[in-house]
């Protein structure tokens, strides 16, 4: 593990280049210094360090690989918003027709889903629960969590589109 004064050392000369990276990614001052922090954090707890000579190297490959893993969490997070607008169920305005309509879903889902993607979608939309958070629970992945959701979703879009449910 690196000594404070070695950790500080390493901050002040690094922090500018690895602030500049991570801003030109994500395009987003708070979000880069976030980034920059994170590695650092990570540094200092890590018990593998890289040789003296590479450890620039070694800071901007973590900053752009931690830039890169927030731009694709933004994008899986964009592209479940866009499977399934919330406003759909939003815009009934009956509070009976809003409960029959979430009823109805919940009695499709679990006739039709496969045994992992309705305890997946359960998870999400009932309980509330991050995908992290689903993946931890069930020793799965987060893209796995992510396919169940979207092919359940899809499936439960096209039943009620293709049986012109009325919202």
């Amino acid at each position: 593990m690196l000594k404070r004064d070695e950790m500080e050392r390493l901050f002040r000369s690094h922090y500018g280049t690895m602030y500049r990276l991570a801003r030109g990614i994500l395009h987003d001052d708070e979000e880069s210094k976030d980034v920059v922090g994170d590695v650092f954090a990570r540094l200092v707890g890590s018990d593998m360090l890289p040789a003296a000579d590479k450890i620039p190297a070694y800071l901007l490959m973590a900053v752009r690989n931690r830039c890169y893993d927030i731009i694709s969490h933004r994008t899986v997070q964009e592209r479940m918003r866009r499977l399934y607008p919330l406003d759909a169920v939003a815009s009934v305005s009956n509070a009976e027709q809003k409960e029959e309509h979430l009823l109805a879903i919940l009695q499709y889902a679990e006739a039709n889903l496969t045994e992992q993607s309705h305890r997946i979608f359960r998870m999400r939309f009932e309980q509330g629960k991050q995908y992290k958070e689903i993946a931890d629970e069930l020793c799965i992945s987060i893209t796995a969590v992510y396919k169940h959701l979207s092919q359940a979703l899809r499936k439960i879009r096209k039943h009620f589109n293709d049986n012109d449910y009325d919202d």
